[in-house]
């Protein structure tokens, strides 16, 4: 590939600058201004190391939203995998500071009127943008054209990219146009692209992607597109998700999801800020260096200085070491501080935990989450009681003992 890249580049030469720099301008310009698009996508993983690739198969929707600040663009992402255990399959949706990913039976949901940390705005993170935001994240948005707009956009200005655009070429019979593009990353190739349009309508027809070439970690990525001939106009709205996903909503929304129901289920994965403007995160399935208590507080609760008392209590008698994540859901320090001021040795901190409540069905104050090393809720104490140290050492003690 690094051969027909250098060939590319040579060609690209041969042509005035302004020639190539219109070339990519027009085709950003097609995929950001894409509207009601659909797309049947072949997704296909190759790592070298594995035997079989892993292919993904996907219909891709998307819109433009000229005045949406948050995404490029309004969408819904549907995959299917086959997995030893049979097709596991998943979708992913924004509109409008709306966001909605379900898997493995789990439907989480974000909006931007109830928490706005998680798109990537507000205080107290200062790192917080808007790329870093769950909408922009979700995954596959990278193969909707408007995404792809903006990494073409960021490769034509990176100084750590250099590219080539034939707007003409012959791809076995037919006649594509074809972008090339290679990042250099303290003197290492990184990455290759190379993106297939279609010359009439710049839209995407391949993407080939290698990451890290000729590397142990070497990852290369085919994404085929089969678009949709007369596609219906697809609702991106809440209510016409409920339409398309019935089961998803009825059965698996978390935010439905009962507390009582979690014992035996993955913690699910977070990221939330802390009152000293760090940030704790970790992913569904991360394992806990320890058993850990996760508890859900309100500061404006009057339980939750003694709650905090008592949890201390226990798991100071517990028999094995174990963490406690002090889970706020509030987003004001004064608040906070005016209960607990600073954590403890194997105690984290953290704020405004309105989308980690949510997707736990907390809806009352206080609740403990027992889970396990691997991650996993054990057990739940559900409100204050005077005896929450015992509850405490009982159900976390325990886990020492499986």
């Amino acid at each position: 590939m690094k051969g027909k890249f250098c060939l590319l580049i040579m060609i690209a030469t041969l042509n005035p600058l302004g020639v190539d720099a219109q070339g990519i301008d027009d085709v950003i310009d097609s995929l950001a201004n894409a509207d009601g698009y659909r797309s049947r996508v072949t997704y296909e993983v190759v790592i070298p190391s594995f035997s079989n690739p892993i292919i993904y198969d996907i219909d891709i929707a998307s819109a433009k939203s000229d005045c949406d600040t948050l995404s490029p663009c309004s969408y819904l992402i549907d995959w299917r995998v086959p997995t030893v255990s049979g097709e596991s399959n998943g979708f992913s949706a924004y509109h409008n500071g709306h966001h909605y990913r379900y898997r493995d039976n789990r439907l989480q949901e974000y909006h931007v009127e109830w928490d706005s940390i998680p798109f990537g705005l507000g205080k107290p993170h200062p790192a917080a943008s808007i790329e870093r935001g769950v909408q922009n994240n979700a995954q596959f948005t990278e193969i909707l054209p408007q995404f792809m707009a903006r990494q073409l956009a960021k490769i034509k200005t990176d100084s750590t990219y250099s590219y080539s655009i034939a707007p003409d070429s012959l791809v076995g019979s037919r006649h594509l146009t074809v972008l090339k593009a290679l990042q250099r990353y303290k003197g290492y190739d990184s990455k290759e692209l190379t993106y297939f349009f279609d010359p009439a309508t710049l839209m995407p027809l391949r993407l080939e992607i290698e990451n890290n070439p000729g590397s142990i970690g070497e990852q290369q990525i085919t994404v085929t597109y089969t678009p949709f001939d007369n596609a219906e106009t697809v609702d991106f709205t809440e209510s016409g998700l409920v339409e398309r996903y019935p089961e998803a909503f009825e059965k698996y929304r978390l935010s439905y999801f009962k507390v009582e129901n979690l014992p035996g289920t993955q913690l699910p994965g977070f990221s939330a800020p802390t009152p000293t403007g760090e940030r704790y995160s970790r992913a569904t399935g991360d394992k806990f260096a320890s058993p850990t208590l996760v508890v859900f507080l309100d500061p404006k609760v009057g339980t939750a200085n003694k709650t905090i008392e008592l949890v201390r209590k226990g798991v100071d008698s517990l028999p094995m070491s174990a963490e406690v994540i002090w889970a706020f859901t509030s987003n004001n320090i004064n608040d906070i501080d005016n209960v607990i001021i600073r954590p403890r040795p194997g105690e984290h901190i953290v704020m405004s935990a309105k989308s980690l409540a949510l997707d736990c069905g907390v809806s009352t104050f206080p609740i403990t989450l027992i889970c396990d090393t691997y991650g996993k809720i054990n057990d739940v104490i559900i409100g204050f009681n005077k005896n929450m140290d015992s509850d405490v050492i009982q159900k976390t003690a325990i886990i020492g003992k499986l």
